[in-house]
Protein backbone atom coordinates (compact mmCIF):
# COMPACT_ATOMS: atom_id res chain seq x y z
CA UNK A 1 0.00 0.00 0.00
CA UNK A 2 1.38 3.37 -0.95
CA UNK A 3 1.72 6.18 1.55
CA UNK A 4 -1.38 8.33 1.81
CA UNK A 5 -1.40 12.07 2.28
CA UNK A 6 -2.61 13.43 5.60
CA UNK A 7 -5.77 14.72 3.90
CA UNK A 8 -6.65 11.30 2.44
CA UNK A 9 -5.88 9.57 5.75
CA UNK A 10 -8.18 12.03 7.55
CA UNK A 11 -10.94 11.41 4.98
CA UNK A 12 -10.61 7.63 5.34
CA UNK A 13 -10.58 7.90 9.17
CA UNK A 14 -13.77 9.94 8.91
CA UNK A 15 -15.38 7.17 6.85
CA UNK A 16 -14.19 4.53 9.31
CA UNK A 17 -15.82 6.48 12.13
CA UNK A 18 -18.97 6.80 10.02
CA UNK A 19 -19.11 3.02 9.50
CA UNK A 20 -18.54 2.40 13.22
CA UNK A 21 -21.28 4.85 14.10
CA UNK A 22 -23.71 3.39 11.55
CA UNK A 23 -22.99 -0.16 12.69
CA UNK A 24 -23.59 0.81 16.29
CA UNK A 25 -26.82 2.58 15.34
CA UNK A 26 -27.97 -0.41 13.28
CA UNK A 27 -27.25 -2.74 16.22
CA UNK A 28 -29.31 -0.46 18.46
CA UNK A 29 -32.08 -0.35 15.84
CA UNK A 30 -32.01 -4.14 15.59
CA UNK A 31 -32.37 -4.42 19.36
CA UNK A 32 -35.27 -1.96 19.24
CA UNK A 33 -36.99 -3.92 16.43
CA UNK A 34 -36.49 -7.15 18.39
CA UNK A 35 -38.03 -5.55 21.47
CA UNK A 36 -41.08 -4.39 19.49
CA UNK A 37 -41.58 -7.91 18.11
CA UNK A 38 -41.12 -9.48 21.54
CA UNK A 39 -43.56 -7.07 23.19
CA UNK A 40 -46.14 -7.70 20.46
CA UNK A 41 -45.92 -11.44 21.16
CA UNK A 42 -46.45 -10.75 24.84
CA UNK A 43 -49.66 -8.90 23.97
CA UNK A 44 -50.86 -11.85 21.88
CA UNK A 45 -48.86 -14.80 20.50
CA UNK A 46 -50.91 -14.68 17.28
CA UNK A 47 -49.04 -11.47 16.45
CA UNK A 48 -46.42 -13.82 15.00
CA UNK A 49 -48.71 -14.43 11.99
CA UNK A 50 -49.30 -10.72 11.51
CA UNK A 51 -45.55 -10.05 11.48
CA UNK A 52 -44.97 -12.91 9.03
CA UNK A 53 -47.57 -11.38 6.72
CA UNK A 54 -46.18 -7.86 7.09
CA UNK A 55 -42.58 -9.05 6.51
CA UNK A 56 -42.76 -12.06 4.15
CA UNK A 57 -39.02 -12.08 3.42
CA UNK A 58 -38.00 -12.34 7.07
CA UNK A 59 -37.24 -15.94 8.01
CA UNK A 60 -38.60 -17.72 11.07
CA UNK A 61 -34.99 -18.06 12.26
CA UNK A 62 -34.69 -14.26 12.27
CA UNK A 63 -37.92 -13.89 14.26
CA UNK A 64 -36.63 -16.49 16.74
CA UNK A 65 -33.40 -14.52 16.95
CA UNK A 66 -35.41 -11.37 17.69
CA UNK A 67 -37.02 -13.13 20.65
CA UNK A 68 -33.61 -14.22 21.93
CA UNK A 69 -32.18 -10.69 21.51
CA UNK A 70 -35.11 -9.01 23.24
CA UNK A 71 -35.05 -11.49 26.12
CA UNK A 72 -31.31 -10.96 26.60
CA UNK A 73 -30.31 -14.48 25.52
CA UNK A 74 -28.45 -13.41 22.38
CA UNK A 75 -26.13 -10.60 21.37
CA UNK A 76 -27.63 -8.80 18.36
CA UNK A 77 -24.27 -8.89 16.55
CA UNK A 78 -24.69 -12.67 16.11
CA UNK A 79 -28.12 -12.57 14.45
CA UNK A 80 -26.88 -12.43 10.85
CA UNK A 81 -23.43 -13.97 11.35
CA UNK A 82 -23.46 -17.36 9.62
CA UNK A 83 -19.87 -18.34 10.34
CA UNK A 84 -19.45 -21.73 12.06
CA UNK A 85 -17.97 -20.11 15.16
CA UNK A 86 -20.83 -17.60 15.47
CA UNK A 87 -23.43 -20.37 15.04
CA UNK A 88 -21.71 -22.25 17.89
CA UNK A 89 -21.25 -19.15 20.09
CA UNK A 90 -24.94 -18.24 19.79
CA UNK A 91 -25.72 -21.44 21.75
CA UNK A 92 -23.75 -20.08 24.72
CA UNK A 93 -25.19 -17.74 27.34
CA UNK A 94 -25.25 -14.02 26.52
CA UNK A 95 -22.35 -13.19 28.87
CA UNK A 96 -20.11 -15.68 27.06
CA UNK A 97 -21.30 -14.36 23.68
CA UNK A 98 -20.49 -10.77 24.57
CA UNK A 99 -17.10 -11.80 26.00
CA UNK A 100 -15.95 -13.63 22.85
CA UNK A 101 -17.45 -11.51 20.06
CA UNK A 102 -14.66 -8.95 20.09
CA UNK A 103 -11.91 -10.82 21.90
CA UNK A 104 -9.76 -13.54 20.36
CA UNK A 105 -10.41 -17.07 21.58
CA UNK A 106 -7.55 -19.36 22.68
CA UNK A 107 -7.28 -22.31 20.30
CA UNK A 108 -5.02 -25.29 20.97
CA UNK A 109 -2.88 -26.36 18.03
CA UNK A 110 -2.57 -29.88 19.42
CA UNK A 111 1.21 -29.72 19.62
CA UNK A 112 1.18 -27.80 22.90
CA UNK A 113 0.98 -24.39 21.24
CA UNK A 114 -1.99 -22.08 21.64
CA UNK A 115 -3.04 -19.36 19.23
CA UNK A 116 -5.60 -16.58 19.64
CA UNK A 117 -8.24 -16.54 16.90
CA UNK A 118 -10.93 -13.93 16.26
CA UNK A 119 -14.45 -15.35 15.96
CA UNK A 120 -14.81 -14.35 12.30
CA UNK A 121 -11.45 -15.94 11.38
CA UNK A 122 -12.12 -19.29 13.05
CA UNK A 123 -12.37 -22.32 10.77
CA UNK A 124 -15.23 -24.80 11.13
CA UNK A 125 -12.79 -27.39 12.54
CA UNK A 126 -11.57 -24.88 15.16
CA UNK A 127 -15.19 -24.03 16.02
CA UNK A 128 -15.96 -27.75 16.62
CA UNK A 129 -12.84 -27.94 18.79
CA UNK A 130 -13.56 -24.79 20.82
CA UNK A 131 -17.33 -24.96 21.31
CA UNK A 132 -19.21 -27.77 23.00
CA UNK A 133 -23.02 -27.55 23.03
CA UNK A 134 -23.34 -24.10 24.57
CA UNK A 135 -19.96 -24.00 26.31
CA UNK A 136 -16.44 -22.91 25.42
CA UNK A 137 -13.74 -25.51 25.99
CA UNK A 138 -10.60 -24.27 27.70
CA UNK A 139 -7.23 -25.18 26.16
CA UNK A 140 -6.81 -28.39 28.19
CA UNK A 141 -10.32 -29.53 27.21
CA UNK A 142 -9.46 -28.76 23.59
CA UNK A 143 -6.33 -30.93 23.81
CA UNK A 144 -8.42 -33.78 25.18
CA UNK A 145 -10.95 -33.27 22.37
CA UNK A 146 -8.16 -33.37 19.77
CA UNK A 147 -6.87 -36.67 21.20
CA UNK A 148 -10.39 -38.11 21.16
CA UNK A 149 -10.77 -37.12 17.50
CA UNK A 150 -7.43 -38.76 16.64
CA UNK A 151 -8.57 -41.97 18.33
CA UNK A 152 -11.88 -41.91 16.45
CA UNK A 153 -10.08 -41.43 13.13
CA UNK A 154 -7.76 -44.35 13.92
CA UNK A 155 -10.72 -46.58 14.73
CA UNK A 156 -12.48 -45.59 11.50
CA UNK A 157 -9.38 -46.26 9.39
CA UNK A 158 -8.64 -49.73 10.82
CA UNK A 159 -9.24 -52.34 8.15
CA UNK A 160 -12.26 -54.52 8.69
CA UNK A 161 -11.49 -58.19 9.00
CA UNK A 162 -13.56 -60.45 6.76
CA UNK A 163 -15.21 -63.07 8.90
CA UNK A 164 -14.12 -66.09 6.89
CA UNK A 165 -14.59 -68.30 9.92
CA UNK A 166 -18.35 -67.74 9.87
CA UNK A 167 -19.85 -70.92 8.44
CA UNK A 168 -23.59 -71.60 8.41
CA UNK A 169 -26.30 -73.19 6.32
CA UNK A 170 -29.21 -71.07 5.15
CA UNK A 171 -31.80 -72.76 2.99
CA UNK A 172 -30.03 -74.93 0.44
CA UNK A 173 -26.74 -73.02 0.55
CA UNK A 174 -23.60 -73.25 2.65
CA UNK A 175 -22.23 -69.83 3.62
CA UNK A 176 -18.50 -69.49 4.39
CA UNK A 177 -17.77 -65.85 5.15
CA UNK A 178 -19.03 -63.97 2.09
CA UNK A 179 -18.90 -67.08 -0.09
CA UNK A 180 -22.22 -68.81 -0.83
CA UNK A 181 -22.20 -72.41 -2.16
CA UNK A 182 -25.12 -74.47 -3.39
CA UNK A 183 -25.35 -78.23 -2.64
CA UNK A 184 -24.23 -79.04 -6.22
CA UNK A 185 -21.22 -76.68 -5.99
CA UNK A 186 -20.23 -78.17 -2.64
CA UNK A 187 -20.46 -81.73 -3.98
CA UNK A 188 -18.33 -80.74 -7.00
CA UNK A 189 -15.62 -79.30 -4.68
CA UNK A 190 -15.74 -82.41 -2.47
CA UNK A 191 -15.33 -84.65 -5.53
CA UNK A 192 -12.21 -82.70 -6.50
CA UNK A 193 -10.61 -83.26 -3.10
CA UNK A 194 -7.90 -85.94 -2.86
CA UNK A 195 -8.01 -88.53 -0.24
Amino acid sequence: MQALSKTKKAQIQSHIQGVKSSMSASRDALKEAATHYYNALKVDPSARDMFAEAFPTVSSATWSGFIRIASGEMDARLLFDATPAARALVKCDSTTQTHYIDKPIPVSCGNGDTILVQLDKMTSEQARQVFNHGAVRDVSEQRAWIETQKTRKQIKTKPTIDRVNEVFVKGSHLHVGKLKLSRAELLRFLAQMEG
